[in-house]
């Protein structure tokens, strides 16, 4: 999650930097067309975009083009990814705080006929444990508590 966080802001970074891009672009174009309007007062005729404006032109549109398409990653990534992993991380964490009662799976039989639990296994992801060696308050692979307050000794 904090490696998402980083990547954001790093984007928002390059965001910043192309806005500053972008005026630079726009202080150029203003400049050349100040130019322009000077070489037309100078000579009486009628003023022409000059290469170099029609360049600053177009770079500083392409560039907000980019910002824009940028600002809509982010957001939607932002949104998304972020929002919604958070949430399911928050209902992932919830769900598995509410202990649950595992299950039990055996392999042999008591004398008197009675199945022998061997394993128990997560309620949640269904990894599998020693019965008699591994009794965690939560499963070692996902977090899931477990109940065991609810198992009868029965079952084991």
């Amino acid at each position: 999650m904090n490696e998402l966080f980083e990547i954001l802001d790093e984007l928002y970074g390059i965001e910043v930097q192309m806005e500053s891009g972008i005026d630079i672009l726009k202080d150029l174009e203003d400049l050349y067309m100040q130019k322009e309007a000077e070489i037309c007062e100078e000579t009486g005729e009628m003023m022409k975009t000059s290469e170099e404006r029609k360049i600053a032109i177009f770079s500083r549109s392409y560039m907000e083009s980019m910002r824009k398409s940028l600002r809509d990653a982010i957001e939607r990534l932002d949104d998304a990814s972020v929002g919604s992993l958070w949430e399911e991380h928050k209902r992932e964490y919830c769900q598995k705080e509410i202990p649950q009662k595992p299950t039990f799976d055996g392999d042999g039989y008591a004398p008197d006929g009675t199945a022998v639990w061997d394993e128990w296994i997560c309620p949640c992801c269904g990894s599998r444990y020693e019965v008699d060696y591994d009794e965690y308050d939560y499963c070692p692979n996902c977090g899931q508590r477990i109940d065991w307050a609810e198992v009868n000794e029965s079952e084991l």
